[in-house]
């Protein structure tokens, strides 16, 4: 394999690279099976092409190459990313495009802003309830 893979704690990716550094595709994100935290650090064994992937609270996920499809090891899901040992070709690039990661990234934004309005508005309206109560209890 003459791509590079990259360990990316930063957007808690596994990212894989060309041999001349350019940016292919993201592998492995945290909704990929396997990939709960960033990842820490990363191990190819090329004989039984079986990627090591170490991440928080001392998890390592073990993704085998079966079929040109990695899976996780332990498990019978499947992720949903190709690694190929056929010439560059960018429809064989397994992944995420930057845009697709991007989009994915925004939509996750939104829903915690969704979730957190929805939280104060639910503050808001206990504490209006209570000043209610109060205003009983006085009058």
């Amino acid at each position: 394999m003459s791509h590079i893979l990259v360990s990316d704690l930063a957007t808690a990716t596994v990212q894989m690279l060309d041999r001349d550094s350019q940016f292919l595709s993201y592998l492995l994100t945290t909704q990929s099976p396997g990939i709960h935290r960033g990842p820490l650090g990363l191990s190819y064994d090329v004989t039984n092409h079986v990627l090591c992937v170490g991440s928080g609270h001392n998890i390592l996920s073990v993704y085998r190459y079966i079929n040109r499809h990695m899976g996780l090891f332990d498990t019978r899901e499947h992720c949903d990313v190709l690694l190929s040992s056929e010439p560059f070709n960018s429809r064989h690039i397994p992944g995420l495009t930057q845009e697709k990661f991007e989009k994915q990234k925004e939509e996750e934004k939104r829903q915690r802003e969704e979730a957190l309005r929805q939280w104060e508005e639910k503050q808001r309206q206990g504490e209006e309830e209570e000043q209610k109560k109060m205003g009983r209890i006085y009058v």
